[in-house]
């Protein structure tokens, strides 16, 4: 599967999946709880409360699936959809994680929570735009002292890590 940039037309034809969807299931009897899962799942905030909680899975399932399909490898799209936690619930990826066994998840931690054997999942730039720590990167003794002596000029104060699970 090769990600590349959609035209136009393609972009509209894509945005119009979800009334086309509503339509095609509107004229079936006893389909309207499908119909507002798949509604809420494609139009819905990710991480509304007022979206049902199947719609919050039928989304991490539809992009846990692409993913997979990218990389090959569960894990690796599970990782994927946990570096973007304001798109998902974050009790629905734990349950992925448990499904899939992952003993390794990404996790945003504080500064103050960063241990030696972590590893960073995402670059980590002051507000100025230096990089600090490329992605990848094994949190040392020594990364944390320079992390530490940057704090006040770090653009988040969370760090994205890889980190062992139960």
């Amino acid at each position: 599967m090769r990600r590349e940039t959609l035209s136009r037309e393609e972009s509209a034809m894509l945005d119009k999946i979800p009334e086309i969807t509503e339509r095609l299931l509107a004229p079936i009897p006893r389909l309207e709880d499908v119909r507002t899962i798949v509604r809420q799942a494609s139009t819905t905030a990710p991480n509304d409360p007022k979206s049902m909680l199947d719609a919050r899975i039928l989304r991490v399932a539809l992009d846990f699936a692409d993913l997979e399909a990218l990389t090959g490898a569960a894990a690796s799209a599970h990782d994927a959809l946990r570096l973007h936690p304001q798109n998902y619930d974050p009790q629905v990826l734990g349950a992925l994680a448990q499904l899939l066994h992952v003993t390794n998840v990404i996790v945003e931690l504080p500064l103050s929570e960063l241990r030696e054997g972590m590893v960073v999942s995402a670059d980590v730039r002051t507000k100025a735009g230096l990089l600090l720590v490329s992605r990848g990167h094994e949190v040392t003794i020594g990364l944390l002292g320079r992390l530490e002596n940057f704090a006040s000029s770090l653009e988040s104060k969370m760090v994205l890590v890889i980190a062992r699970g139960p």
